[in-house]
């Protein structure tokens, strides 16, 4: 077993109190909470985030999911819920039976600045 020293305890606390803070920011606002509550959904959303202006097809940010919080099912089943609640618009993907997903200007206002405060300070 690996000792940490007084140092690296003071770092994981601010590690973990940096992660709180995050945490209980996603936990503000009902389109946050729909979006983030279920970790492999949030991968998902993240997922169709990075895909850009094109958005993502469906399955493919479902099948992009690593994580194992939850079932392809219950990410389709929130997705579906999301784009319900307006989080997501639909966009016609390269294949006639294909729906690509863009996060809406909502989620991007809601997400965004939470997101930039985690990994890119406070701007």
């Amino acid at each position: 077993m690996q000792h940490v020293d007084d140092y690296q305890k003071a770092i994981v606390r601010e590690a973990a109190a940096s992660e709180l803070e995050y945490v209980r920011k996603l936990g503000t606002r009902n389109d946050l909470i729909l979006a983030c509550a279920n970790p492999g959904a949030f991968e998902a959303v993240l997922y169709i985030m990075c895909a850009g202006e094109g958005g993502a097809p469906v399955y493919n940010a479902v099948e992009s999911v690593e994580s194992r919080f939850s079932s392809p099912s219950g990410i389709i089943g929130r997705l579906r819920a999301m784009r319900a609640g307006g989080l997501f618009e639909e966009r016609a993907g390269r294949k006639r039976s294909q729906v690509c997903l863009v996060p809406s200007e909502r989620l991007l206002s809601q997400l965004g600045p939470v997101l930039l405060s985690k990994y890119a300070g406070n701007r």
